[in-house]
Protein backbone atom coordinates (compact mmCIF):
# COMPACT_ATOMS: atom_id res chain seq x y z
CA UNK A 1 0.00 0.00 0.00
CA UNK A 2 0.98 3.57 -1.18
CA UNK A 3 1.37 5.51 2.29
CA UNK A 4 0.54 9.01 0.26
CA UNK A 5 -2.60 8.03 -0.96
CA UNK A 6 -4.04 9.64 2.52
CA UNK A 7 -2.32 12.43 2.36
CA UNK A 8 -5.13 15.16 1.99
CA UNK A 9 -6.95 15.47 -0.27
CA UNK A 10 -6.78 11.62 -0.62
CA UNK A 11 -6.09 10.06 -4.30
CA UNK A 12 -3.81 13.14 -5.11
CA UNK A 13 -0.50 12.29 -3.66
CA UNK A 14 1.20 9.06 -4.78
CA UNK A 15 5.05 8.17 -3.65
CA UNK A 16 7.68 8.60 -6.93
CA UNK A 17 8.29 5.65 -9.24
CA UNK A 18 12.13 4.33 -10.12
CA UNK A 19 11.68 5.98 -13.65
CA UNK A 20 10.73 9.56 -11.52
CA UNK A 21 13.76 9.11 -9.56
CA UNK A 22 15.92 8.31 -12.03
CA UNK A 23 15.11 11.08 -14.35
CA UNK A 24 15.91 13.49 -11.00
CA UNK A 25 19.05 11.89 -10.51
CA UNK A 26 20.01 12.41 -14.49
CA UNK A 27 18.52 15.88 -14.08
CA UNK A 28 21.87 16.76 -12.08
CA UNK A 29 22.08 17.69 -8.18
CA UNK A 30 24.42 19.71 -5.94
CA UNK A 31 24.69 18.53 -1.96
CA UNK A 32 23.82 22.07 -0.04
CA UNK A 33 21.55 23.68 2.81
CA UNK A 34 18.29 24.92 2.39
CA UNK A 35 16.63 26.58 5.56
CA UNK A 36 19.75 25.13 7.47
CA UNK A 37 19.46 21.66 6.77
CA UNK A 38 21.87 20.03 4.73
CA UNK A 39 20.55 17.87 1.58
CA UNK A 40 20.59 17.96 -2.36
CA UNK A 41 18.91 20.26 -4.89
CA UNK A 42 17.89 18.08 -8.31
CA UNK A 43 17.61 19.75 -11.53
CA UNK A 44 20.82 21.64 -11.04
CA UNK A 45 24.45 20.84 -10.85
CA UNK A 46 25.46 24.25 -8.50
CA UNK A 47 23.69 25.09 -5.38
CA UNK A 48 21.16 27.90 -6.00
CA UNK A 49 21.36 31.44 -4.80
CA UNK A 50 18.82 31.64 -1.69
CA UNK A 51 16.33 33.18 -3.68
CA UNK A 52 16.35 30.91 -6.46
CA UNK A 53 16.59 27.57 -3.94
CA UNK A 54 12.68 27.23 -4.17
CA UNK A 55 13.06 26.73 -7.81
CA UNK A 56 14.51 23.42 -7.38
CA UNK A 57 13.01 20.49 -5.78
CA UNK A 58 15.22 20.10 -2.20
CA UNK A 59 15.84 16.39 -0.53
CA UNK A 60 16.64 16.63 2.97
CA UNK A 61 19.28 14.50 4.11
CA UNK A 62 16.82 12.62 6.73
CA UNK A 63 19.43 9.80 7.01
CA UNK A 64 17.34 6.13 7.88
CA UNK A 65 16.35 3.69 10.19
CA UNK A 66 18.42 0.21 9.46
CA UNK A 67 15.86 -3.06 10.48
CA UNK A 68 15.84 -4.04 13.89
CA UNK A 69 17.07 -0.71 14.98
CA UNK A 70 15.30 2.16 17.14
CA UNK A 71 17.83 5.13 16.49
CA UNK A 72 18.34 7.16 13.24
CA UNK A 73 21.81 6.97 11.28
CA UNK A 74 23.50 9.31 8.91
CA UNK A 75 20.80 11.98 9.72
CA UNK A 76 22.57 15.26 8.00
CA UNK A 77 25.01 13.34 5.84
CA UNK A 78 22.78 10.95 3.13
CA UNK A 79 19.05 10.51 2.38
CA UNK A 80 17.39 7.53 1.31
CA UNK A 81 13.64 7.85 -0.31
CA UNK A 82 11.42 4.97 -1.27
CA UNK A 83 10.44 4.37 -5.16
CA UNK A 84 7.07 2.65 -5.62
CA UNK A 85 8.24 0.43 -7.80
CA UNK A 86 9.36 -3.17 -6.15
CA UNK A 87 12.00 -5.74 -6.76
CA UNK A 88 10.45 -9.06 -5.86
CA UNK A 89 8.62 -9.36 -3.00
CA UNK A 90 10.64 -8.12 -0.45
CA UNK A 91 12.55 -4.99 -2.05
CA UNK A 92 12.54 -2.28 -3.82
CA UNK A 93 14.14 0.47 -5.79
CA UNK A 94 15.55 3.75 -3.75
CA UNK A 95 16.84 7.17 -4.16
CA UNK A 96 20.40 7.22 -2.07
CA UNK A 97 22.57 10.20 -1.78
CA UNK A 98 25.49 11.75 -0.06
CA UNK A 99 27.44 14.84 -0.12
CA UNK A 100 29.02 13.08 -3.12
CA UNK A 101 26.83 11.76 -5.10
CA UNK A 102 23.23 10.20 -6.21
CA UNK A 103 21.69 7.28 -7.60
CA UNK A 104 19.47 4.40 -7.31
CA UNK A 105 19.61 1.72 -5.26
CA UNK A 106 17.43 -1.53 -4.14
CA UNK A 107 17.22 -2.49 -0.34
CA UNK A 108 15.15 -4.25 1.52
CA UNK A 109 11.45 -3.06 2.39
CA UNK A 110 11.89 -3.44 6.24
CA UNK A 111 14.24 -0.72 5.96
CA UNK A 112 12.85 2.85 7.36
CA UNK A 113 13.79 5.06 4.48
CA UNK A 114 12.17 8.65 4.06
CA UNK A 115 8.97 8.68 1.74
CA UNK A 116 8.42 11.34 -0.35
CA UNK A 117 5.02 11.98 -1.86
CA UNK A 118 4.58 13.70 -5.13
CA UNK A 119 1.73 15.05 -6.73
CA UNK A 120 0.66 14.93 -10.47
CA UNK A 121 -0.15 18.33 -12.07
Amino acid sequence: TDPCTKVAPAGTWRTPTKAEQDALIDAGSAWGKYNGINGRFFGTTTVPADTDKSKYVFMPAAGYRNYGSTTMGSVGTNGKYWSATPDGTTNAYSLTFYSASADAGINGRFNGFTVRCVSDK
